[in-house]
């Protein structure tokens, strides 16, 4: 019996001993299956390496925190079974633009390792903003912002004149149509005030008590003969009338954008001492918005010329008043105007980006002002001729140059109208105040401007006419009168004599000047003017 009770027992305790067994066996195996089993599987021993998530912890949190990395950076934080090689089809950006794009990838918490190798969904990755520009190439993208040049004002040619600065709103595209900096992105326009083109050369003088010239009285250009105010004149006003077209507003000069358009080019110009005072007028304006000594100036030579260093361009003056050809016999020293011959000076002038030529004047001096004795014409000598006739004949020979040995797809070729003279009754001494009324402007001899524009319309070369005649036919006040030379050397008969034909510097030749640089910028301005 008691056998039977010993026996019963240990059954019983073995029953126990198995039974807490398998207790603790099946929730072990239960839990093993957790997706937060990873402490209980290390207990058993049983290790289940995670993949390449699991080296997430070795990352700081400093590397989470790098908000402008670009896409290919991406790969710094793992995520399992993303393959981030392919993040461009992810975030729309083509494969070059990452590198310069900023992108923030916000992550709502850290991944963490999933131990189930099932796949995972993938990381959420917002992008604030560079989606807007997916389809821009990266090289445009490089430079956005760039300065800006305003046009109201006379900078200096050493600064940069690039693009206006663009603003990038999500709804426009940036300009990418980037030119070398140193071109010209805007351009004045006239501003017309009808449907109609506009001929600058027909308005009026308005007075400005502000205004004052672009350069001073000190430019070495100026001749003394021209330097009113260095000699002495006591008023000013005559520098402070501006022309203004009747039809339409034209741009102020701007000397930066005149460099930019002779950037590495040669401009002469060519004619009498009414030339000499309109190019000394644009080599001042543009000397006097440079230093010094990037400029090369020439006064006592010929060609008289100022050249800038920075800008590779040239602006020459040839005086020759006739355009042909003029000799002295050596055998009885006869003066000889050749009418039938270009000048000897013009092989000088061929190759030149831009000419502005003039003559006139000096085919209607008389007595001791006539600087010939004889004309020649096809061989044969004439003591005496109509002036216009002969004139006429002059400037056929220059019409016939220009169409043989200008190249008219490099070459713009102005021809700039007679300047008026102020005598007799219009004397221009001790004037300050230019003719208002149209009605009482000096008679002028027209049959020379026919004669000029009619032989311009015959060419082939499209020739520009500056018709600043009558504009300048206004402006009695604007001589140098007595004030042609210091005020300490005045003589007496130089009061009975005044210069009424040149004009002060500063002064109207700068308003040529300006309607030269204005037909240089738009191709709308009085075209039957310029081109006739």
């Amino acid at each position: 019996m008691a056998m039977i009770t010993i026996s019963t027992i240990k059954e019983r305790w073995k029953l126990s001993i198995t039974a807490s067994f398998m207790g603790c066996i099946i929730p072990v195996l239960f839990l093993n299956h957790s997706h937060d089993s990873t402490n209980l599987s290390a207990l058993l021993g049983i290790r289940m390496e995670p993949s390449e998530p699991s080296k997430l912890n070795k990352h700081s949190d400093s590397a989470l925190q790098n908000t402008s990395t670009s896409p290919t950076s991406f790969g710094q934080f793992p995520t399992p079974n993303v393959e981030f090689s392919q993040i461009s089809e992810l975030t729309g950006f083509p494969d070059s633009a990452p590198q310069i794009m900023n992108t923030s990838v916000l992550f709502s918490e850290p991944p963490r390792p999933n131990t189930e190798f099932s796949e995972p969904s993938k990381p959420k990755m917002e992008f604030s903003g560079p989606s807007k520009l997916t389809d821009y190439p990266s090289s445009a993208l490089q430079n956005t912002t760039t300065s800006t040049l305003s046009f109201d004002q006379f900078p200096r040619p050493d600064m940069e004149t690039a693009r206006p600065e663009m603003e990038i709103s999500e709804p426009s595209k940036p300009n990418m149509d980037f030119h070398e900096p140193s071109k010209i992105i805007e351009n004045p326009k006239l501003m017309n005030h009808s449907n109609e083109k506009c001929d600058i050369f027909d308005g009026k003088w308005v007075y400005d008590p502000e205004g004052k010239p672009l350069y001073g009285p000190q430019c070495p250009f100026l001749h003394d003969q021209v330097s009113c105010r260095r000699n002495g004149r006591p008023d000013s006003d005559y520098e402070k009338w501006s022309w203004q077209p009747n039809e339409c507003e034209i741009p102020r000069f701007n000397v930066t954008d005149m460099f930019e358009r002779l950037r590495g080019k040669r401009l002469i110009m060519v004619g009498d001492s009414l030339n000499g005072n309109m190019w000394a007028s644009l080599a001042c304006l543009l000397y006097s918005a440079i230093p010094p000594s990037r400029s090369h100036i020439e006064t006592n030579r010929i060609p008289r010329s100022f050249r800038s260093k920075d800008y590779n361009c040239s602006v020459e003056f040839y005086m020759n008043p006739f355009l042909v050809q003029t000799y002295v016999n050596k055998t009885d020293g006869t003066r000889v105007l050749r009418l039938d011959q270009i000048s000897d000076s013009a092989r000088r002038w061929q190759g030149a980006d831009i000419m502005v030529f003039n003559t006139g004047h000096w085919w209607m001096h008389k007595g001791r002002f006539q600087s010939w004795d004889l004309f020649q014409y096809k061989g044969k000598l004439v003591e005496e001729m109509e002036r216009e006739s002969a004139f006429g004949m002059g400037l056929r020979t220059w019409a016939r140059w220009v169409d043989r040995y200008v190249d008219r797809t490099k070459t713009t070729v102005f021809f700039r109208s007679l300047s008026p003279q102020h005598s007799g009754q219009h004397y221009c001494y001790n004037q300050s105040q230019p003719i208002l009324d149209e009605f009482l402007l000096p008679p002028f001899p027209n049959s020379m401007a026919r004669i000029v524009e009619g032989r311009i319309r015959r060419m082939r070369t499209p020739v520009r006419y500056l018709n600043i005649t009558k504009l300048s036919q206004y402006r009695k006040d604007a001589h140098p009168s007595i004030y042609s030379s210091k005020r300490e050397k005045l003589m007496i008969n130089q009061k009975q004599s005044p210069d009424c034909s040149h004009w002060c510097l500063p002064g109207l030749p700068d308003t040529w000047t300006m309607l030269l640089y204005v037909s240089m910028v738009s191709s709308n301005s009085s075209s039957w003017h310029l081109m006739v």
